[in-house]
């Protein structure tokens, strides 16, 4: 049996069945995003963190917070974004790990996409069966920036050299086949901007007045944090409980919850 739940924001599909996996899947493109395999256990109920940085899975006995940090090293995390979905999940958990360092990184790099200018689209057409190479070169890139936008254009136009003709089923075959690298790396940036915006409910629990003394319970408790990756909830009946281990009887913090476990 398999269930399936969207994302807060309906850019992500996630699904498990009852052989202990989990699949996301990405909306815009139609392609598997991450696999999340519990051997130790199975799935009975899983959602999405509203931070985008965590899911959060439940069977009989536990539920589990599973923190999505990286497990590719990215060099060009803005590159990676216009790939396929499993690399530029990677980029996406690269970027999320540091949300105002992302904010900026995206934003000094974010670009309005190009308005259709029916006048210059015309343009670029005919010079796909220009003489000179470089300018058809020059036209084919310029019609592929303009994503699928373009393809009824494409679609309509009649060139009547073999090297034109060519060209423009080339790029209808390419604009057909789905979204483009630009395409989805601007879904991509909206989607993470909107994710590093918003504060973890983790680091938010755990969060200090501004004014408030840092003391020595409060460095312990930050130092436990990282290594947090399971709930328990068994001690306290209808509370969600953060332990670091089973053995430590005071709990990091407790919050009244609704479970709801099949």
């Amino acid at each position: 049996m398999i269930q399936e739940f969207l994302s807060p924001d309906g850019r992500r599909l996630l699904t498990f069945n009852d052989r202990s996996q989990l699949h996301i899947w990405e909306i815009a493109s139609g392609q598997l995003a991450f696999t999340l395999d519990y051997p130790n256990g199975h799935f009975a109920d899983a959602r999405f963190g509203v931070d985008g940085r965590t899911i959060i899975t439940s069977n009989h006995r536990e539920v589990i917070v599973w923190d999505l940090k990286p497990t590719t090293k990215i060099v060009d995390p803005w590159e990676a974004l216009g790939h396929d979905a499993p690399v530029a999940e990677q980029a996406r958990r690269t970027l999320l790990a540091d949300p105002k360092h992302a904010v900026a990184y995206l934003e000094k790099r974010l670009r309005p996409a190009p308005d259709l200018d029916e006048p210059r689209i015309s343009r670029s057409i005919a010079a796909l069966e220009h003489k000179d190479f470089r300018e058809r070169e020059r036209a084919t890139v310029e019609l592929i920036e303009y994503g699928r936008g373009v393809l009824p254009r494409l679609q309509e136009a009649r060139l009547a050299s073999e090297e034109g003709k060519a060209r423009l089923a080339s790029l209808v075959l390419v604009l057909s086949a789905g979204p483009m690298a630009n395409e989805m790396r601007r879904v991509r940036v909206a989607e993470i901007l909107e994710q590093a915006r918003l504060v973890s409910p983790l680091d938010r629990a755990f969060q200090k007045p501004r004014k408030e003394r840092k003391t020595r319970k409060d460095t312990r408790r930050k130092a436990f944090l990282p290594r947090i990756s399971r709930i328990y909830t068994d001690k306290k009946p209808g509370m969600l409980c953060l332990y670091p281990c089973k053995s430590v009887v005071k709990p990091l913090g407790c919050w009244p919850v609704a479970l709801h476990v099949s």
